[in-house]
């Protein structure tokens, strides 16, 4: 047995830490879904990645939930960041792209945006998200999936006008959606996203006179 020399460097262990807090396992995932089809190269999607694990932490240290994530809650993340003994040097790196993601996938909320701002695709997503809460007695954690993956159908039944009109929608679209929109997921995501687009229909056809 070769015994190791006294003047040898050491080398510690590195422990990959698992992910923990309210953003482990499903929203992380979903942050590297989308970062992927939206072009991150898989440097920029790692740093992006690993802010919202340290995020997900953090949330789960002040016991924030998915819920609660707002412009003041991300500022207070970032000033603890700030603050700590060991600071992460990519938190203005990549807090960007986090709260795009955030904001696409629909937990981070826009303020100051009332109803009367709001274009026809919006209010169409508004009243559907309230319909899922209402109705369906879905979660706010599964309302942002469903309008992560479906709420892009509305671009395709949206007029030259901008208003929504439902008619438009037929087998041939749906199908093409959603084979686009699964293109860069695995079969899970993929059921997930025939999912969402199903009870999207299913509310638009529950308010159609």
């Amino acid at each position: 047995m070769t015994k190791r020399s006294a003047t040898a460097r050491s080398y510690p262990v590195r422990i990959q830490r698992l992910p923990v807090g309210p953003l482990a396992p499903t929203v992380l995932d979903e942050c590297r879904w989308w970062l992927a089809a939206q072009g991150y190269s898989p440097g920029s999607a790692a740093g992006a990645v690993n802010l919202a694990q340290r995020l997900s932490a953090w949330m789960e240290d002040v016991g924030a939930g998915v819920g609660e994530i707002t412009e003041e809650l991300l500022g207070r993340f970032i000033a603890a960041e700030g603050s700590s003994d060991l600071p992460c040097s990519s938190v203005k790196r990549w807090m960007g792209a986090l709260r795009r993601f955030l904001t696409a996938a629909g937990y981070l909320r826009a303020a100051g945006v009332n109803a009367e701002q709001l274009t026809p695709a919006q209010a169409a997503v508004t009243e559907w998200c309230t319909w899922m809460r209402i109705q369906r007695g879905l979660t706010e954690k599964s309302v942002a999936r469903y309008c992560y993956y479906a709420a892009g159908l509305l671009e395709a039944v949206t007029a030259a006008d901008g208003s929504v009109t439902w008619d438009r929608v037929n087998a041939s679209m749906v199908n093409a959606y959603v084979a686009d929109r699964g293109r860069p997921y695995g079969v899970a995501a993929r059921a997930h996203i025939v999912g969402a687009v199903r009870c999207l229909l299913r509310w638009a056809e529950h308010r159609s006179p």
